[in-house]
């Protein structure tokens, strides 16, 4: 029998060729520039999707393998080093005689923020506008975008006040708006550098040239900074966000103060036109907490209070967090973060403001992500004992796709329940297109936070938006959930009953089991019992949702047709899902009774949703497999068609739900 090669083979290329690949593209773009990018890359993709289409890889593998890849060619570029694509010194002086500058000398000179070098050139008197004799150069190239993108990348994904000016930006268009930026702003008399000169510089790299700016930054002159200076700052700052500019970045190495006791504005690469009030607001946060690490607290607040006044400074202090400042000012307020309490308390007491109410600003908290990387790690880990990934690709090839398509139809119906669930339970009947906008969004923010918490947040609001207190939303939501918890036993209760009477397999739990884990149940009773801490602990956390839930049934009692409505349309939104995973089985050749799969769907389901995952990721998983398995279903076939089960009921609603939350948020909805 002939052998097959490594490159012949019909497993070729493998995981372990395509992270090499990737690694190997990494590397050569950088040293190569950009020309080569796009053809190496897409070579790269067609091998990929020949992988994932022939059934030899599955799309995990080429995620973890692209992951391993880009990882493994970045650590070799930060050890190796990787080239200086930036213009030097003749191709500046080429671009900028190009545009009109006669240049006779170029030196280098500090790195402005934001640019990958900087440069003085002393000009001759030419034709044309009369030009200073001397004028500062900021490169940009791709260097400098790709030095920071993680930072923005990262600020973009955590915070909601990351910058709108786009997170990979070219850098001809980054010239061009520092530039008109710039004109903008001078135009309106904020003390800006204005612009003489933008062009190209080379590859991937453009220039802006503009007049000098004589003075010191802000950050340069340390403790001993003057008051004076200090007010001019602010000032300064105040004509820019009356231009409702902002800056992006404004601490004091943004700010230079001259000898003449003006303030000049500086590094606009990251400034944003027409800014929404947020980032106006980030902006005035970001200078307080800069100059409070600087001069204090006192000397920050106080300048800050002299210049724009009680109403502009109090604004400001629900920003004065972490999450919102960029990353420089990040890392200087590292090992201070009691200044931030310090500047807000200040500000409180010079102008006699009441507590301070911190804005949620972060997107996605760093737990939440811990904990879908925990999910992915344990599903990495338990599918493997279930079944091999090669019998389940080959399950993949073979499946029968079109009875995939009903589920498509169903899935959005099974949020019309919901959403009649929900209207159900509220007085006042909310528009029915709003609501089920309201559980689509829901729905995709349960899918990044742990025990539904981001849904629960975006129904209570939208509740309040819609006239509710605080209090009725909390029992209208209470009110939902008591009623899909006795759906959900009741339909747990039949179908693993029915099961039972059925002569069909299921892995029920043998007696020894079962006697485990009552001792444990009663072993945890008995301590809470024995210890008085713990009695409070759990009486103090179980009495008001036992309150809430007895005034949810008797206010149920009260309209028992809004009870049955919400308990049907609950009872509705199961059948669908079962339904869904009878097509998606039937998709892969699978053939199990409706009795036994209800018990392992709404069984299981119920089991690992005491998981702390963001939508049980992980434990939903494993358990429908092990389910499914257990009731006589091939692992090599109950392990993809529960993926992709998954994958259609669960997080196929995340580009929707994104779609309908930045709607409801235009109509002031949420």
């Amino acid at each position: 029998m002939e052998r097959e090669g490594w490159i012949s083979g019909r497993a070729f290329p493998t995981s372990a060729y395509l992270a090499g690949a990737a690694a190997a593209v990494v590397v050569t773009v950088r040293w190569t520039g950009p020309r080569w990018g796009r053809p190496l890359w897409s070579l790269l993709g067609v091998f990929t999707v020949v992988r994932i289409v022939s059934g030899t890889n599955l799309p995990l593998d080429v995620v973890v393998a692209y992951g391993v890849g880009l990882t493994a060619g970045s650590a070799a570029l930060l050890v190796v080093g990787s080239p200086d694509l930036a213009p030097g010194g003749t191709a500046v002086v080429e671009a900028l005689r190009r545009n009109g500058l006669a240049v006779v000398a170029l030196t280098e000179r500090p790195r402005a923020a934001g640019a990958s070098r900087s440069y003085r050139a002393r000009l001759t008197a030419g034709g044309g506008s009369p030009l200073p004799p001397e004028v500062d150069v900021d490169v940009h190239s791709e260097n400098d975008r790709d030095r920071d993108v993680v930072a923005r990348l990262y600020q973009r994904i955590r915070s909601r006040t990351a910058s709108a000016a786009g997170t990979f930006p070219p850098v001809e268009l980054v010239a061009e708006r520092t530039a008109f930026v710039a004109l903008w702003l001078d135009r309106l008399g904020v003390p800006v550098a204005r612009p003489v000169a933008v062009a190209r510089a080379g590859r991937g790299a453009a220039l802006v040239a503009h007049e000098p700016v004589t003075g010191t930054a802000l950050a340069d002159l340390g403790d001993d900074v003057p008051h004076d200076a200090l007010v001019a700052a602010w000032r300064a700052a105040g004509r820019l966000h009356a231009a409702r500019v902002a800056h992006g970045a404004l601490d004091t190495r943004a700010v230079t103060a001259d000898g003449e006791g003006r303030a000049w504005i500086r590094d606009l690469a990251g400034a944003v036109l027409d800014a929404p009030e947020p980032l106006l607001l980030v902006d005035r946060a970001t200078l307080l907490v800069s100059t409070a690490l600087q001069v204090g607290p006192e000397a920050a607040v106080a300048a800050c209070h002299d210049a724009l006044g009680d109403e502009a400074l109090v604004a400001a202090l629900p920003y004065v967090q972490v999450p919102a400042l960029p990353l420089a000012t990040r890392l200087r307020l590292r090992g201070s973060e009691r200044a931030l309490r310090a500047v807000r308390d200040e500000a409180r007491r010079v102008t006699g403001a009441g507590e301070v109410e911190l804005v949620r600003l972060a997107r996605v908290q760093r737990s939440t992500v811990l904990l879908l990387v925990a999910g992915v790690v344990v599903l990495s880990v338990l599918l493997p004992q279930l079944t091999s990934l090669a019998d389940a690709g080959r399950a993949m090839a073979e499946a029968d796709w079109p009875w995939l398509l009903p589920v498509t139809v169903l899935m959005p119906l099974w949020y019309v329940t919901s959403t009649v669930t929900f209207r159900a339970a509220t007085p006042l009947r909310p528009p029915f297109g709003l609501t089920y906008l309201t559980q689509l969004a829901a729905a995709a923010l349960n899918r990044v936070t742990p025990n539904n918490v981001g849904g629960l947040g975006t129904n209570i609001r939208f509740l309040q938006r819609s006239g509710y207190g605080a209090t009725d939303a909390a029992t209208t939501m209470a009110l939902v959930a008591l009623a899909n918890g006795i759906a959900g036993a009741a339909i747990i209760v039949v179908f693993v009953t029915w099961a039972g009477r059925s002569d069909a397999r299921l892995p029920w739990p043998g007696r020894s089991e079962l006697l485990v884990v009552a001792g444990v149940a009663l072993g945890l009773v008995g301590l809470v019992v024995a210890v008085p801490a713990l009695r409070r602990l759990i009486g103090g956390r179980a009495a008001p949702v036992v309150r809430r839930a007895w005034s949810s049934l008797a206010e149920l009692a009260t309209d028992p047709r809004r009870g049955v409505t919400m308990l049907v349309s609950s009872v509705a939104g199961s059948v669908i899902q079962l339904a869904c995973l009878w097509f998606v089985l039937r998709a892969f050749g699978a053939s199990v009774g409706i009795a036994v799969m209800g018990a392992v769907l709404f069984g299981g389901k119920a089991v690992a949703g005491a998981a702390p995952t963001p939508g049980g990721l992980g434990a939903v998983e494993a358990t429908l497999i092990g389910g499914l398995s257990g009731a006589g279903v091939d692992p090599a076939v109950a392990t993809p068609a529960v993926l992709v089960f998954r994958l259609l009921t669960n997080w196929a609603v995340v580009l929707p739900g994104w779609w309908s939350l930045r709607l409801l948020r235009r109509r002031h909805a949420l």
